[in-house]
């Protein structure tokens, strides 16, 4: 939680990757500051969220790109529309993998990957 906090301290911040180095620079931004700390909270929020409930690879894959259709590509609004979305897909694929087959429970990630195959073949698809 205080990772995330952290996150949220910095997403006005975010908006400025998108432009040019010089242009940030000119900004009077630390650019390489800036980004080791981003890579840093990255890294420990990742870490912290994965040992806690494991590889759920397509969640990280998904919301950003389901975040980024719901509320544009401004950091500051899709930071928070990235957690939760992907807090309702993990809730989703939960309920679906214990409702699917009922004394036996499939995990949430195989759920996930089954709504992300697609999903992304969409994505390639529709880009070209």
């Amino acid at each position: 939680m205080l990772f995330s906090f952290l996150l949220l301290f910095y997403k006005n911040k975010l908006n400025l990757l998108t432009l040019a180095d010089d242009n940030i620079k000119t900004l009077g931004v630390n650019l390489k500051a800036l980004k080791l700390v981003i890579c840093l909270l990255a890294l420990l929020l990742t870490s912290c969220v994965i040992s806690v409930v494991g590889t759920i690879g397509f969640v990280g894959l998904l919301a950003p790109h389901i975040a980024q259709k719901l509320v544009g590509k401004d950091n500051r609004v899709k930071i928070i529309a990235c957690m939760a979305v992907g807090s309702i897909l993990l809730l989703l694929s939960d309920l679906v993998s214990r409702v699917v087959l009922c004394p036996a429970e499939t995990p949430a990630g195989l759920i996930i990957a089954m709504l992300g195959s697609p999903y992304f073949l969409y994505l390639a698809i529709s880009k070209k």
